[in-house]
């Protein structure tokens, strides 16, 4: 079992993290060698992201490269698949994929 002790000057040390017993070290000069895997004691672990499937307007305009005015456009004109959701406007992923692959453009062979 660790635990954390306080010395002076805002010191902090932890105890029984060695391997031959107790050892006391500042706690920045031990950053991970007492808790596994030697990430830094102040990060927490990673989250799974999760997977996006509808987009608002600013993260489609992002993930295609463009402004959302543009998509803005687009969505006026019909030129791009869109979902409504009330007043909100979303794409779908899946869409957007699709879109991009339709619009490439393969040179002419000379």
């Amino acid at each position: 079992m660790y635990r954390i002790v306080y010395l002076y000057q805002n010191v902090y040390t932890l105890d029984g993290c060695g391997r031959n017993g107790d050892t006391r070290r500042p706690v920045a000069a031990m950053r991970g060698l007492c808790f596994g895997q030697g990430a830094p004691m102040h990060e927490k672990p990673p989250t799974p992201k999760k997977e996006i499937r509808l987009m608002t307007i600013k993260q489609a305009a992002e993930y295609l490269g463009t402004t959302p005015a543009t998509l803005y456009t687009k969505v006026w004109r019909r030129e791009i698949p869109f979902i409504k959701l009330g007043r909100s406007v979303r794409f779908d992923v899946k869409d957007l994929e699709d879109l991009i692959e339709t619009s490439r453009v393969v040179p002419h062979q000379a």
